[in-house]
């Protein structure tokens, strides 16, 4: 699980155990794209469709990336790479961020 800022810069990781090496990377890519594109990073993916993603570092088109807003305003994402496997795949990452955003939901009021 990655946390970065409303610039894209990490602000908390954690990894637990018996979780693969590529999930420290993806983690943070998923929110890297989540906050640089205000939108979850599997929207992302659709809306770019069949077309190859831009060549922009940092940015992935899978889901589990989602923004944190308080308000409108998107202040932070949060990354999950490496849930229990779902179908299609990040849909369990993509849970379990929103889970982590719904622990802090009253303090982005």
């Amino acid at each position: 699980v990655t946390v970065v800022d409303a610039d894209g810069l990490l602000k908390a990781f954690v990894r637990d155990d018996g979780t693969g090496p590529h999930t420290i990377d993806l983690s943070k890519k998923k929110a890297f794209t989540a906050v640089t594109q205000k939108n979850l990073s599997g929207e992302v993916a659709k809306q770019w469709g069949n077309m190859p993603p831009p060549a922009i570092d940092g940015i992935v088109t899978l889901a589990g990336g989602v923004p944190i807003k308080a308000g409108n305003e998107v202040i932070a994402a949060i990354g999950v790479s490496g849930a229990p496997a779902g179908s299609p795949a990040g849909v369990n990452d993509e849970v379990c961020a929103n889970a982590g955003i719904a622990k802090i939901a009253a303090k982005l009021k």
